[in-house]
């Protein structure tokens, strides 16, 4: 366990163990939100609790440090690549709810705004804690694809498809856009946007299990119709 006197500052000290296991310090009375089946491993002094304040039906688990000493906790989905998000420079972002690794205690997530829709995906709207700057406010997000971090400027514009939007900056306009290939979100700023990019052969997978599942749906309310007339 290191010396307390060593680490105290307002600072989280985390650190990234290969490219998708995050390892966080939590100084006393230090608190993190996770998914439960996300925590790989812990110090015996930090215990684990359902969040009296559930972010989402996902984040809920709750790492706290009651103790006197340090602790440290190690926290993966097995895969993929972490993007660790500063809150304050990162304001009133709207994050796709199951790319979220870990968020700080600090952090405020506005439970009415769990809407947000980018097709049929929630994003969480994240604001930063204004009562409590002396704090560091992180965001870890994790993907398994390359993470591009874009800073659109007023009136730029891009195309993205919108299964590989992880984030966006609330107040940036975007319109759905049916392009060849699939559906695409076109964004325009001036704000900030996090996406994706997987190997083409993921996209091409993911598109085919949708046309078949929407497919499968079509014949099923056929049969349902016939059935309906012969009885």
């Amino acid at each position: 366990m290191e010396n307390l006197s060593s680490v105290l500052t307002p600072n989280i000290k985390y650190s990234i163990l290969g490219d998708y296991t995050l390892q966080i310090l939590l100084l006393p009375g230090d608190k993190i939100f996770t998914q439960q089946n996300y925590i790989t491993h812990h110090s015996d002094n930090l215990k684990q609790e359902l969040a009296g304040k559930i972010y989402s039906q996902k984040i809920s688990t709750a790492i706290k440090n009651d103790t006197k000493q340090i602790g440290y906790v190690g926290i993966s989905v097995g895969f993929g690549k972490i993007l660790v998000v500063d809150a304050l420079i990162y304001q009133n972002l709207c994050i796709r709810e199951k790319n979220i690794l870990a968020i700080s205690d600090s952090l405020q997530v506005n439970g009415s705004n769990r809407a947000a829709l980018v097709g049929l995906e929630i994003f969480m709207k994240i604001q930063l804690n204004k009562n409590d700057l002396g704090k560091q406010q992180l965001i870890f997000i994790h993907s398994d694809g390359t993470l591009i971090d874009k800073d659109l400027g007023p009136q730029e514009k891009i195309s993205v498809r919108k299964e590989l939007v992880i984030a966006y900056q609330d107040g940036i306009k975007q319109k759905q856009q049916r392009q060849y290939g699939g559906q695409f979100i076109v964004f325009e700023g001036p704000g900030r946007l996090i996406f994706e990019i997987k190997p083409s052969g993921r996209i091409v997978h993911q598109a085919l299990i949708k046309n078949s599942l929407v497919f499968l749906a079509y014949v099923s309310f056929f049969l349902f119709l016939v059935l309906l007339q012969e009885l």
